[in-house]
Parts: C-alpha cells; structure tokens; sequence
C-alpha cells in the first residue's frame, strides 16, 4: 500500500482495516503485513509508513483458519459501521454464551466486569475508525 499510495496520493497513509487487531493481511493487495520494527508508539509522532525506515512481517504465514477470522472481523467491522448496536448484541450473546453474568456469587459479578471492560476496550479498538 505504501507504494501504491504514494504514487496516487504523494503520501503514504495509516489504513485503517490494517490496525484492527488480529489483521495480518492487506485487504487489497492479500500480501502479509509488515509492523515497524521500532514501534511507532504514538501518532503525535507524525510518522507516516513512507517515513519508517525498518519493517518486520506481522506473522510468516496466512493460514486459511486466519484467512476466516481475518473475513469474520473485516465483516464484523462493517456491519458495525451501519448498524453500530450490533456491538452491544454481540457482547450479551457472547456473555449469556459463557455463563459469565446473571450469577449471583461475587467471583462471577467479577469475571463479568472483567469481560466487560475488556470487550470495550477490543470492540472499541476493532471498530473505532
């Protein structure tokens, strides 16, 4: 994309789909990701992609098991953009599924906490662009 983009555009630029978690291939161009090898830490950086100089791949190989997840969330983000309470209906179905809320003990009142911050926090990161 880095490539392609600064060709069409004179610039390089963050894709979004590529900083959802758990995307290791391009939606484009099918190749493996690459991540910086300095961690870019910060966006108030300024740093485009054409302006890091060391790239490392995200992972060696597409498995098809990571090619159907990679199509589950890419789909899930777009459901998500047209139909944003879909989140929310996910996260109930997801708890009801693993037992985690409606118990009555005080260690299940915590693992529901539990999920539900870190199900903000995920959802939050997968569909926040």
């Amino acid at each position: 994309c880095i490539t392609e983009d600064t060709e069409k555009y004179g610039t390089s630029y963050w894709h979004a789909p590529h900083q959802c978690p758990s995307i290791f291939q391009c939606y484009k161009h099918a190749c493996i990701l690459n991540r910086a090898k300095k961690p870019v830490l910060s966006l108030i950086e300024e740093k485009l992609p054409h302006e890091i100089d060391k790239w490392e791949p995200v992972i060696l190989e597409i498995t098809q098991q990571i090619e159907e997840w990679q199509s589950f969330v890419l789909k899930m983000v777009d459901i998500a953009k047209n139909k944003p309470t879909v989140l929310i209906e996910i996260k109930e179905r997801l708890q009801n599924f693993l037992g985690q809320c409606g118990g009555h003990t005080n260690d299940q009142k915590v693992r529901c906490k539990e999920v539900n911050h870190q199900f903000a926090y995920v959802s939050l990161n997968i569909f926040a662009f």
